[in-house]
């Protein structure tokens, strides 16, 4: 059997993670309410970056679920409303207005995080989803 690296552990657990948010949210964008019933394909979207915070990646409380228009913005058939890539300013704004503390929160927790080992999350994450579904 093929062994798997760390980085195909933790892109998985993204991916998880990803999903939960989503659910959490009964797959509604958090900036404008969109839902994928309504045939919206629904994102997660980091708030703190995937690429610098890794060990973060995976964590539900650092996903925000958006429709693709709030999260791509322009790049989603030429809209002209703002998004969390297109207009970041405009979007910290209302990110730190809809969930005060919530940055805040995340800067601290990605001070103490390490995730040493990938699979081990995996497996876990894994354990858990099974449990509920």
């Amino acid at each position: 059997m093929k062994k798997r690296s760390q980085e195909w552990f933790r892109k998985k657990c993204v991916v998880l993670a990803k999903i939960e948010a989503k659910k959490l949210v009964n797959y509604r964008c958090e900036h404008c309410g969109r839902t994928r019933d309504k045939g919206w394909q629904m994102h997660g979207s980091h708030i703190k970056p995937e690429g610098t915070y890794k060990s973060m990646s995976a964590d539900v409380d650092n996903i925000l679920c958006l429709c693709a228009r709030c999260h791509t913005g322009g790049m989603w058939k030429n809209s002209k409303e703002p998004s969390w890539h297109t207009d970041p300013l405009y979007m910290a704004e209302w990110f730190n207005k809809k969930y005060p503390g919530r940055y805040l929160m995340l800067t601290k927790r990605a001070q103490n995080i390490q995730v040493v080992n990938w699979e081990k999350k995996y497996a876990e994450m894994k354990s858990i989803k099974a449990q509920f579904y």
